[in-house]
């Protein structure tokens, strides 16, 4: 599947980019955990609030014992480093 990308430099900028969404615009959300500003957990988090129906896909290299009570309100977790092809079939499992 061929899918369009939307980048963010940080939690903050990608929170922004959401709240200017038009309805069918994103259609999920892959953060890592650790970002400046605003990091994934906190960005999930006001996603979750204001658009419950959004799912996510949290990543990071510090393994999920440490942020395995968030991971769990998400839709999908990846370990870095990973394979391209686990974080596409990751993506088809969630939009199907």
């Amino acid at each position: 599947m061929d899918y369009g990308v939307a980048s963010a430099q940080d939690g903050s900028v990608a929170w922004d980019m959401l709240n200017g969404y038009q309805s069918g615009q994103f259609a999920l959300v892959i953060t890592d955990i650790n970002m400046p500003n605003m990091g994934g957990i906190e960005l999930s988090r006001l996603i979750k609030d204001k658009y419950p129906d959004m799912p996510i896909i949290l990543m990071t290299g510090y393994g999920i014992e440490k942020v395995k009570q968030d991971v769990e309100k998400a839709e999908g977790f990846l370990a870095k480093p990973f394979e391209l092809s686990v974080l596409n079939e990751l993506v088809e499992k969630i939009l199907s």
